[in-house]
């Protein structure tokens, strides 16, 4: 009896712990689990393929505004119900990079999600967040885990002041 006890008490504490960076329903859990399962099936040829695979896994899911908005503090969402342009990408990726993995699992899928989301990989409060797409790309870049094609595509560099997110 003592031993489920301590189980649940190191349990909860560990629940706890991550409770505070993370924020994903029983429900999300359990979808990443089955993406998961669902993406390891996939056949393809080459890495962009297996992208294009795997978003096409999440056809039929809604588009939700401001998915990642609406929590006091910073914390990793995890929502996989409904998704934005942008969370949709970093899925999509994270699915992918987790796909690759040895031991693919919940914890190795969070832990790609917040190397992506967020500046130099770490949740550090929300202006670590890369809330502009082309500061997304440009970190990401650097992480080594995309690569910015856009000047080979001819597209030109536009210069702009970005001041929303300061501003707001």
């Amino acid at each position: 009896m003592r031993s489920i006890a301590l189980f649940f008490v190191v349990s909860f504490c560990s629940w706890l712990g991550s409770a505070q960076e993370i924020s994903c329903s029983p429900e999300n859990r359990e979808a990443v689990s089955q993406k998961i399962t669902e993406i390891q099936r996939l056949n393809s040829s080459s890495t962009g393929e297996e992208l294009i695979e795997i978003g096409k896994t999440f056809l039929g899911t809604p588009y939700v505004a401001k998915t990642l908005e609406g929590n006091e503090k910073e914390t990793l969402v995890v929502e996989l119900q409904g998704l934005d342009c942008t969370t949709f990408v970093e899925n999509v990726l994270a699915f992918g990079l987790v796909r690759q993995k040895k031991e693919p699992d919940f914890d190795a899928f969070v832990t790609e999600l917040e190397r992506i989301r967020y500046r130099k990989g770490r949740l550090d409060g929300y202006g670590s967040r890369l809330h502009y797409f082309t500061e997304w790309i440009y970190d990401n870049e650097k992480k080594g885990l995309i690569e910015d094609i856009t000047s080979s595509l001819g597209g030109e560099i536009i210069h702009k002041e970005l001041h929303f997110m300061t501003g707001h």
